[in-house]
């Protein structure tokens, strides 16, 4: 990934951030599925440099953009009960969700020459 948001709202499998340069990727924490800081670390791919903290404040936007689109799809596909329940986890982003960006020391992907 090297620009964007996107949420995750279940597993992300192994080796997610893999060569993640930008954007964020707000992945769901979810401990009573395994997901959650420890485990969600554990998918992160072999050498990742990203950071990953709870999501605050200013995430809300970008989450309730994402968020709402998809709670309006499953409400257009006759599935009102998800929508909710996706829509409620924004009453809380700090626990329902861990914000990854890249870390610092992670090369401009414009200037590289590999």
């Amino acid at each position: 990934m090297t620009g964007g948001t996107a949420v995750v709202l279940g597993d992300p499998g192994r080796w997610i951030c893999s060569g993640m340069s930008g954007g964020v990727v707000y992945l769901r924490h979810d401990p009573a599925r395994g997901l959650d800081d420890a485990g969600l670390r554990d998918r992160f791919a072999k050498g990742a440099k990203v950071h990953m903290r709870p999501a605050r404040d200013e995430d809300l936007p970008a989450l309730r953009e994402l968020i709402d689109a998809y709670a309006d799809a499953l409400s257009a596909s006759d599935q009102p009960e998800a929508a909710g329940y996706v829509r409620a986890l924004l009453d809380d982003p700090a626990a329902n969700f861990r914000a990854i960006r890249p870390g610092a020391d992670i090369t401009d992907q414009t200037v590289s020459t590999e």
